[in-house]
């Protein structure tokens, strides 16, 4: 099973690929885990606020796609659910860690 320190080490270079269209580039450095949390953020705040925008503007009577809108919906969910996760195995870990003895 690998390490807590391993697996990081792997997401981190995942997430530093796709923000980087794949291309390892020389300020990887200074992508730091705050500022990937922030990115993550911003991103579902994005989704979530694109949902609200569209079901109110379908509530206002404004003709739009409504699998379009049901699906913008999920996806924020979806995001927001895996959010919510990240953030339970992350205190998780802090747990852990706390009870550790040196």
């Amino acid at each position: 099973m690998p390490k807590i320190d391993q697996v990081a080490s792997m997401a981190t270079d995942q997430l530093l690929a796709k923000s980087n269209g794949g291309k390892q580039t020389e300020d990887q450095s200074s992508l730091d885990f705050p500022s990937l949390v922030e990115k993550g953020i911003d991103r579902l705040n994005s989704k979530m606020s694109q949902a609200d925008r569209l079901a109110a503007e379908l509530a206002a009577g404004k003709e739009l796609d409504i699998p379009q809108v049901m699906i913008a919906i999920s996806k924020a969910d979806i995001s927001f659910k895996m959010f919510v996760q990240m953030r339970n195995k992350a205190l998780s870990a802090y747990e852990e860690i706390m009870r550790l003895q040196f």
